[in-house]
């Protein structure tokens, strides 16, 4: 008997200890410490290591950006909480209330005015709620009760998805109480109930001079249309239903003509003093880096061109931008090498690597640091910020005016995930939040502290944060639209989530000016990934100029194959799965410099040159972008191969040279011809090859791959990893790759 209960303990401790497993595995990287399975994710960072003199630079670059890289003190101070009944103390200002982290303890006397009123509404069943409302409809024009007997008023008629509406209910006569209200919205065709952007059904509602105020926030992803506000009243003699109209807009985006393929470069070092190798043996200057942007079957190059660091001296309120990252992309747009490759300069707009937002000036974002139990300067700029947003469309005018630069793009124009409640008194303002009863006389550290253990508890509460950043990154777009920048704008989007966990949404970014989401896929394992592959498809939906994109490091590229493959099946994966019902109009690969430089890179730059030229194939091909499709087949065993190359147009394709790429393992690969004069409108043509290994093999798989070179600089690549130890005939083409839709 004891033997059968201590086994089936052991096999219940087995079954929790699975369980809690396979949580772990549905999660992202946690930024916030790291393990010694993974210790590169400790701080988060990108090393780029310099090919000539080994030089490490380390740009901090975080993704996801969680760590404070060592808790600051706010204003000198540490806040210390040994518990929740703790007295704040800062400067001269008492704070005498408790600061609470939880809403049952919230510091609101009951004699005091109420601050929120959800009603005696059920949250969760929408059948009752859409019952209990269309009775009360019934009853209303059964009285013919044709005004409220208060005032229905909203900010606008008419909101973009990134905007806050607020309802105000005035009292005409005898102030109505608040516990005979409820506020809801619909659509108004269907009389469907919307949840708000908090996830609640009701909405709250504040007082507001002789009546309230509510506030609804359209949900991630919710649809365009005409919705109604839907004012319940029951007063315990009759229950009325009073409604205000309004609409929630789109902004149309116009297509992108043709899929974008676009190499990116994330460096900040003099590219002027490097030596850059040429892939078709030129200059080995940065005029190369566009030989390799074509090579690579990709027509734009997006390159860093503004960044406040805290390893520049030269910064300084005065001076906010470091001038290397500028000085770069305007050599790039000088340089007669670019000829039709469209240029793009990007600023990191509000991460400053190595506390650059002190140096120069800035409102700094705060979080709570719970390790140090204290108030934590991030390396972020606050959203709210107006000096950094001048800064930011200054600069973007500098490129505007610039007639060789094609696209202005915004990186890191978010928080991190756990900071940013400097914003508290807008926040709660924007969103309609409840705040404890000395609000007013808090001092900011209390008021970070609060919202801070307000969105760690509550999930409507942390559903509000959200939207409220993702509002007010989507603002600062429209902003700089307002200022007269007029140029295509992109922005880099995190791919966990759709970005929703650190202010990013790719409606609202649309909505307020953007032309372009760059969708960064990476910085995730092979598992996480796919999870990706899940959410967007079901997150987007419709006609927008979406790029997905993937980043060469070999650590986060951990599948079955080679990383090289996992990058090459991730990124056509994408370009196939990203949008439910419309197409990707973009891909890019990130970035130049890693390819280069990078010790995590797995393999050099010719390596990746075929692997990128061969994804923008494969896209190029399903839309018909592309005057030639290539298809390889291989015969391991007996070293031998055939190149098909077929024209897709109703023109003959003429002057088409071949080129080839033997990995490490191969010795070499013969061509039976290395050029096609001429290929007749809808011909198909087959090139027989051989190839060899060197004598005394690995057997380490390594790439085989060929070029086709087209006039105007156009590419089709193709590309397989062989080795010794696996004698097999292989087919590498579009139908073995994922369907793209």
């Amino acid at each position: 008997m004891r033997k059968g209960i201590v086994a089936t303990l052991i096999l219940f401790l087995a079954s929790v200890a699975i369980i809690l497993f396979s949580f772990s595995l549905s999660g992202r990287p946690s930024y916030a410490h790291g393990s010694s399975s993974m210790p590169f994710i400790t701080n988060g960072s990108t090393d780029i290591e310099e090919d000539e003199d080994k030089v490490f630079i380390r740009h901090r670059i975080e993704p996801y950006s969680q760590s404070y890289g060592g808790s600051r003190r706010f204003m000198g101070k540490s806040i210390q909480l040994r518990d929740r009944n703790d007295l704040i103390e800062t400067g001269n200002v008492k704070i005498k209330q408790r600061v609470s982290m939880s809403e049952d303890d919230v510091l609101i006397r009951k004699d005091e005015t109420p601050y929120l009123f959800y009603g005696n509404a059920d949250n969760t069943d929408t059948q009752k709620l859409d019952s209990k409302i269309k009775e009360a409809e019934i009853a209303t024009r059964a009285e013919a009760v044709t005004e409220p007997p208060f005032s229905l008023t909203i900010d606008k008629e008419s909101i973009y998805r990134y905007e806050p509406l607020s309802l105000y209910i005035g009292a005409t006569g005898i102030k109505p109480a608040a516990d005979e209200l409820e506020i809801y919205v619909r659509r108004s065709g269907n009389k469907q109930l919307i949840a708000n952007g908090d996830e609640r059904y009701v909405i709250s509602m504040l007082p507001s001079g002789n009546g309230y105020r509510a506030v609804y926030l359209h949900p991630f992803g919710g649809s365009i249309g005409e919705y109604e506000f839907v004012v319940y009243v029951d007063d315990k003699k009759a229950k009325r239903v009073y409604t205000k109209a309004f609409y929630v807009k789109g902004r149309a985006v116009t297509p992108l003509e043709k899929t974008m393929s676009v190499v990116s470069m994330e460096y900040n070092l003099p590219i002027s003093e490097k030596k850059i190798p040429s892939p078709n043996g030129g200059a080995e200057n940065y005029h190369a880096f566009y030989d390799w942007v074509r090579i690579m079957n990709a027509d734009t190059f997006w390159v860093l061109a503004g960044q406040t660091t805290g390893w520049d001296s030269t910064i300084s309120p005065q001076k906010s931008w470091g001038s290397i990252p500028i000085r770069n992309v305007e050599l790039l747009a000088a340089s007669p090498n670019k000829r039709d490759v469209k240029l793009g300069a990007y600023l990191m707009s509000y991460f400053t690597p190595g506390y650059g937002n002190q140096n120069a000036g800035y409102t700094v974002s705060l979080g709570y640091d719970r390790a140090t139990q204290s108030v934590a300067i991030s390396r972020h700029i606050s959203l709210s910020c107006k000096k950094r947003l001048n800064d930011i469309i200054d600069l973007l005018r500098r490129f505007q005016d610039n007639r060789n630069i094609s696209h202005l793009g915004l990186d890191f124009i978010r928080t991190g995930e756990t900071d940013g409640f400097e914003m508290a008194d807008e926040m709660v303002s924007r969103t309609g939040v409840r705040t404890p009863a000395d609000w007013n006389n808090m001092a900011i550290e209390a008021k970070v502290i609060w919202l801070s253990g307000e969105v760690g508890r509550s999930k409507s509460m942390m559903m509000k944060w959200r939207w409220f950043r993702a509002h007010k990154t989507a603002s600062i777009i429209h902003s700089i639209r307002d200022a007269g920048i007029t140029k295509p704008i992109w922005v880099f989007t995190l791919g966990w989530n759709h970005g929703l966990e650190h202010g990013q949404d790719p409606y609202m970014f649309f909505d307020a000016g953007a032309d372009m989401d760059a969708v960064m896929l990476y910085e995730a394992n092979h598992y996480q990934y796919k999870q990706m592959m899940v959410h967007w498809p079901a997150y987007l939906n419709g006609n927008y100029n979406v790029l997905a994109g993937n980043m060469i490091d070999k650590r986060m590229l951990d599948g079955d194959e080679l990383a090289q493959m996992e990058f090459y099946k991730r990124s056509t994966d994408a370009a196939a799965k990203m949008n439910r019902n419309n197409r990707v109009r973009g891909i890019f690969f990130h970035d130049i410099s890693r390819a280069l430089w990078s010790r995590y890179r797995g393999a050099d730059i010719n390596e990746w040159s075929y692997i990128n030229a061969a994804v923008a194939s494969r896209v190029k091909e399903k839309y018909n972008e592309t005057p030639v499709s290539t298809k390889l087949e291989l015969d391991e065993e007996n070293g031998r191969g055939t190149l098909t190359v077929a024209n897709l147009t109703g023109l003959p394709v003429e002057n088409i040279s071949i080129q080839t790429f033997a990995g490490p393992e191969l010795k070499g690969i013969y061509l039976s011809r290395k050029e096609i004069p001429s290929l007749a409108a809808n011909e198909t043509l087959e090139v027989p090859f051989t190839f060899a290994w060197h004598e005394g093999s690995s057997g380490a798989k390594t790439m085989l791959g060929i070029r086709v070179i087209l006039p105007r600089d156009q590419v089709s690549a193709v590309f397989v990893y062989t080795n010794t130890k696996r004698p097999r005939a292989m087919v590498m083409n579009t139908e073995t790759q994922p369907a793209l839709q």
